[in-house]
């Protein structure tokens, strides 16, 4: 599976761990914050968790649709949504940063 660096990105916010990225599993709320940091650096926007946010601004871009990889990240963002764990480290962080 190739994915590109904005696309991993993306999985991460999401809350996926990728074994052959970080070969150790990063806690929850280490992950999504590196996503955003490592997102906000690339791009010089800053959609905080938004997670649909996120994806449409990068769907404009063709270093995030250059492959069909981008389709599957629809599906995680649908699924992190709803993962009250992935609301509880975004909640975290959210407060963290205020």
């Amino acid at each position: 599976m190739r994915l590109l660096p904005l696309q991993i990105n993306m999985l991460h916010l999401c809350g996926e761990w990728l074994p052959f990225v970080e070969p150790d599993d990063l806690g929850l709320v280490v992950r999504i914050d590196k996503a955003r940091r490592s997102l906000v650096k690339a791009t010089a926007e800053d959609f905080g968790f938004d997670l649909n946010a996120w994806h449409t601004f990068l769907t404009n871009r063709e270093d995030y649709v250059w492959s069909d990889k981008h389709e599957t990240i629809a599906e995680c963002i649908k699924t992190a949504l709803i993962d009250p764990n992935w609301q509880a480290a975004t909640r975290h962080l959210s407060e963290k940063n205020s």
